[in-house]
């Protein structure tokens, strides 16, 4: 089983189950969520998560466009099906938005090492509850 398949086993298991949920969002770091993921289920690297981290962010911020702005840049016509007009639309729209991961440094992500705190003084500011609406986000996506 792959690190990704991992976190989002770990996923799966924080959405569907309150408890989980209620104590994940009380996480405030990166470091902070690692290690509470890494009780549920190890196998990963703070490298591998980061990123998953970073990535539902990223897919929280898509969610989060209105549909009036979806529809404002998919024009009058449907080409594809909805969902797909979606996702292509909330891609080009967040080219317009500026990112909340703004804070983060790539370079420093990509670079190996086994420290947990210097990947997590390079995100400012992460909401669990926006990863967990990500995870969401990207889970229908991957469904359709």
């Amino acid at each position: 089983m792959t690190e990704r398949i991992i976190i989002e086993n770990i996923f799966e298991k924080i959405q569907n189950n309150e408890i989980l949920s209620q104590k994940f969002v009380k996480n405030e770091t990166i470091e902070e969520m690692y290690n509470f993921c890494i009780e549920i289920q190890d196998g990963y690297s703070i490298e591998e998560f980061t990123d998953f981290i970073t990535e539902m962010c990223e897919y929280a911020s898509f969610d989060d466009i209105s549909e009036n702005q979806l529809s404002n840049v998919t024009g009058g016509k449907t080409l594809f099906s909805d969902k797909t007009n979606k996702f292509v639309s909330t891609i080009l729209t967040s080219m317009a938005l500026s990112s909340p991961l703004a804070a983060i440094n790539k370079d420093s992500l990509n670079k190996k090492t086994d420290s947990i705190s210097t990947y997590s003084e390079n995100i400012s500011s992460i909401n669990p509850g926006s990863v967990l609406s990500g995870y969401e986000f990207y889970k229908n996506l991957k469904q359709n």
